[in-house]
Formats: structure tokens, sequence, C-alpha cells
């Protein structure tokens, strides 16, 4: 675990601010070529587009029907 924690004090992150025209494509382009980033903001209308086109995965296969909305 200290070494985890030592990692994560020297690492450094990477914020690249996307025009709000044609971010969709370029990353879905970056998801193709296997360069997708980390880490992104994704409004709630999208993220069904980004799982059909592969971009990221769906968890409806993890929630139950007993618990909704619960991983």
């Amino acid at each position: 675990m200290r070494d985890s924690n030592a990692a994560l004090l020297t690492s450094v992150a990477e914020v690249e601010v996307q025009p709000w025209g044609g971010r969709r494509e370029k990353l879905y382009a970056a998801a193709a070529a296997g360069e997708a980033p980390d880490i992104w903001d994704a409004t709630t209308d999208t993220v069904p587009a980004y799982i059909t086109k592969g971009v990221i995965l769906g968890l409806d296969d993890l929630l139950s029907a007993e618990r909704p909305g619960r991983l």
C-alpha cells in the first residue's frame, strides 16, 4: 500500500480541454485506435452512444434486479 501511495504522489495528470464541436468524433477515433483517455467527462445523453460504439462498457450485467442502481 505504501508503494501505491508513493506512486500516486509522483503522478502527474495531463488535462486536455476539447472544443465542444467534434469532441465525440475525436473520442471515437481515439478509442478505435486504442488511445482513449483514462478519464473524461461524459453527459448522460452521450453514455448510450459510447456503449454502442464500444468506447466504454455498459454495467447493466452487474446490476441486480433486487438492487437497481447499485453495484
